[in-house]
């Protein structure tokens, strides 16, 4: 559904949350998905504002992250939407890293980089209700100091200890995860390991998650039909309304590839793991995690840099990739490997 023309999470919050903890919603810049996620928080306001605060309380909080501090600085200015203040009458403010609602403690604003120090507070953890990850994918040549998967992981339990909840038999929070384009693969789009090729809402079962790749509405396309950023889009990242999605890789299925041998599994980092084959029609193919038995157990990285914990580099392995690379020789099992291994690789 639409709200002024721009996109309404109202379907996508529909679910059963301990069935579906995970909610990601993937759509262009300007849409509407910090609003609605904000719009949302609202709502949990005005379903709390009655009750008194207390470290007893359950589901009257939420948790907003961002990747890095400075993008937590941003947010700061501006601790809630005007047209959000104006419409449910509420005064937001943030202070230190905690965020009020007419002078009600309504959540905390972390920086997922900062989870070292983070893990080792102390929370009132049945407190939030929600978690909200605002733009979880990097900027494009943005440099990697931490691991967003890990890190979210390490927050979810030591913020809002999900074993605890499932031994107590608790509800889990909701996580909703906002990214602006899957042609840039993140890890996170890796561990869910999802790439659609169409927009749609795919449930993800497997998974516990819900993600929603959202199109354009036509209001926000009419607007950015006439919007002079338009000209300075460039290559795949077309995060400004000029949605395409080209599919530049070899994708085939690992059934159809025929007699294969394993050469190595290829660590792209600490938490991604690859594994190359050598097919017998010539090409290289790299496959994400086949239930297939491997002759070998070479682990291998790209970079002498990244070697560490029983990984090695090898030159003679480095060039094998680089050449079929160069020669387009190298095919993949899904979409989403080949985004993160060329994401890494170049």
């Amino acid at each position: 559904m639409k709200n002024r023309g721009f996109y309404s999470n109202r379907k996508l919050m529909s679910y059963d949350r301990n069935k579906y903890p995970y909610r990601g919603i993937i759509g262009a810049r300007g849409i509407g998905k910090s609003f609605s996620a904000q719009n949302l928080t609202c709502n949990l306001y005005h379903k709390v504002k009655h009750l008194e605060e207390d470290v007893s309380n359950v589901d009257d909080m939420f948790l907003w992250l961002r990747l890095t501090p400075r993008a937590v600085d941003k947010m700061k200015a501006q601790a809630l939407d005007p047209v959000l203040q104006k419409k449910h009458n509420i005064k937001a403010d943030i202070i230190d890293d905690r965020i009020y609602y007419n002078n009600r403690l309504m959540g905390h604003i972390l920086a997922l980089s900062d989870m070292p120090v983070i893990k080792g507070g102390v929370w009132q953890w049945q407190r939030y209700r929600y978690v909200i990850l605002d733009e979880f994918q990097r900027e494009r040549k943005e440099r990697r100091t931490f691991d967003i998967v890990y890190n979210l992981r390490s927050i979810l339990e030591s913020v809002c200890r999900f074993s605890t909840r499932l031994k107590l038999e608790m509800d889990f929070p909701t996580v909703i995860f906002m990214g602006n384009t899957v042609d840039e693969a993140t890890d996170l789009l890796y561990a869910f390991d999802f790439m659609p090729y169409e927009f749609g809402m795919y449930k993800l079962k497997s998974k516990h998650a819900i993600i929603e790749y959202a199109p354009n509405s036509k209001e926000y396309d009419r607007l950015q039909a006439v919007n002079p950023l338009k000209v300075l889009n460039s290559g795949d990242d077309y995060t400004f309304g000029e949605r395409r999605l080209i599919n530049r890789h070899n994708i085939i299925d690992w059934q159809n590839v025929g007699h294969k041998s394993f050469i190595a599994y290829l660590h792209l980092s600490e938490f991604i793991r690859l594994e190359v084959w050598q097919t017998q029609n010539g090409y290289i193919y790299i496959s994400k995690g086949l239930e297939i038995g491997k002759k070998y157990n070479n682990h291998y990285v790209l970079h002498k840099s990244l070697a560490n914990k029983g990984t090695f580099y090898l030159q003679s392995f480095f060039l094998m990739i680089r050449d079929n690379y160069e020669k387009n020789n190298i095919y993949f099992d899904k979409r989403i490997t080949a985004q993160v291994f060329e994401k890494y690789w170049i």
